[in-house]
């Protein structure tokens, strides 16, 4: 089996949907603060932290759910 090793601190991208982008203010909404702007890259790819990635939108990813972020993630390659 072949397997990889990632950091929780390593740059993730995902494509955020309106879920997504609703979930992220919600969390900054419950610090009292105001969400940061995100930005997408021109193919609509947000990069965050992957232990960010977890933190905010984690409870929005399970079986059955509508998912905040398609369902593939690119993750940073440091070779």
């Amino acid at each position: 089996m072949k397997t990889s090793e990632y950091s929780i601190n390593t740059t993730v991208w995902v494509k955020l949907n309106a879920i997504g982008r609703a979930m992220w203010k919600q969390h900054h909404a419950l610090t009292g603060k105001k969400a940061p702007d995100l930005t997408a890259d021109d193919e609509g790819w947000t990069q965050f932290k992957l232990y960010k990635l977890m933190q905010v939108f984690g409870p929005g990813c399970f079986q059955g759910a509508d998912l905040p972020f398609s369902v593939n993630i690119r993750f940073e390659n440091n070779e």
